[in-house]
């Protein structure tokens, strides 16, 4: 009995101490929000996942820099170590929400970030969804670049890439109906808080027409299935002055930046690549419209974009567009 008695005391002791820290942590983010800037301003946190097993070596090697899309392959561990670093990074940053796919490499490197920023872990919903997922990549999925220059020929694979309305040739259906069955492909978007677990869509968009798993994906299908989540989940919370973590994939932080950054015009989109786990924030005003920042690092487009890179925005050639 004293034993019980002892535990039972211990759980209350723990349960209040993590009520305070939570009303600390609310009243400190709200006082900063409405104090240091006189009004909410939304911010979003963009990061791509760090490098995956299949993103390591150099181009030569088929076993590697294959074209990854839909395929569920762990993060290497130079992309944990990544991970780690940028939760140091965010450490004094407060985040609403977090959202990410439903990928274990851009999962992994979201809880790997969360891990890293303290005790506010579990107070931190964090959204899944398939409609982050990264860009299909039909039947180039497991092709290194060097074969997929082989079979199609350099041209056509960089058109592929770098095109914003060519889609690589559909992925076979048979092997669409065996990745339809396993949970990081089916059309879920679920939103989780300690325990708990809600489901906000099923294979459905929010105007209720059907979605299927797509057999191959070009950039504008990637921006339109990305759309109806940035305008029904995200924007509210930014509206609402909220700090939003996005932890995504490099095609799908592509589009988002194109239709958020004034910078990235159409004759600009191919030339922007998006660097590896490195996180860049926008702050935005009450109408949606960004709050430019200068940048003093980066080169190239990455400098003359008008979030703020938290960390120096390196490009590796291999770690990105085959994501």
């Amino acid at each position: 009995a004293k034993c019980r008695w002892t535990i039972l005391f211990c759980w209350n002791h723990y349960r209040t101490m993590q009520s305070i820290k939570s009303t600390f942590r609310l009243q400190h983010n709200v006082a900063g929000r409405f104090f240091s800037s006189g009004a909410p301003n939304g911010r979003l946190i963009l990061v791509s996942h760090g490098p995956s097993e299949w993103q390591k070596g150099d181009q030569s090697n088929t076993s590697v820099n294959r074209f990854t899309g839909w395929v569920n392959v762990p993060l290497a561990e130079k992309g944990r170590d990544r991970a780690h670093e940028i939760g140091n990074l965010l450490q004094s940053t407060y985040i609403d929400c977090a959202v990410t796919s439903q990928l274990g490499r851009a999962r992994d490197t979201l809880d790997i970030i969360l891990d890293n920023m303290g005790d506010t872990r579990d107070e931190i919903p964090v959204v899944e969804t398939w409609r982050l997922n990264e860009r299909h990549f039909g039947s180039l999925v497991g092709l290194s670049r060097v074969e997929a220059e082989r079979i199609y020929g350099k041209e056509t694979i960089d058109s592929f890439r770098h095109n914003y309305e060519a889609a690589p040739p559909p992925m076979d259906k048979n092997t669409v109906a065996k990745w339809e069955r396993q949970n990081h492909c089916k059309l879920v978007t679920s939103q989780k808080q300690d325990r708990d677990e809600k489901i906000l869509e099923i294979g459905r968009s929010w105007c209720n027409s059907t979605e299927k798993m797509p057999l191959t994906e070009s950039m504008k299908d990637c921006n339109r299935r990305m759309m109806p989540f940035w305008e029904k989940a995200l924007e509210p919370r930014l509206k609402n002055g909220e700090t939003v973590l996005v932890v995504s994939h490099n095609s799908i932080l592509k589009v988002m930046l194109q239709n958020l950054d004034p910078v990235l015009k159409k004759d600009s989109f191919s030339q922007l690549k998006v660097p590896c786990a490195v996180p860049i924030m926008y702050t935005f005003d009450s109408e949606m419209n960004v709050i430019p920042e200068e940048n003093t690092v980066g080169e190239g487009i990455c400098r003359e974009l008008q979030g703020k890179w938290i960390d120096e925005p390196i490009v590796d050639d291999e770690e990105v567009d085959i994501a």
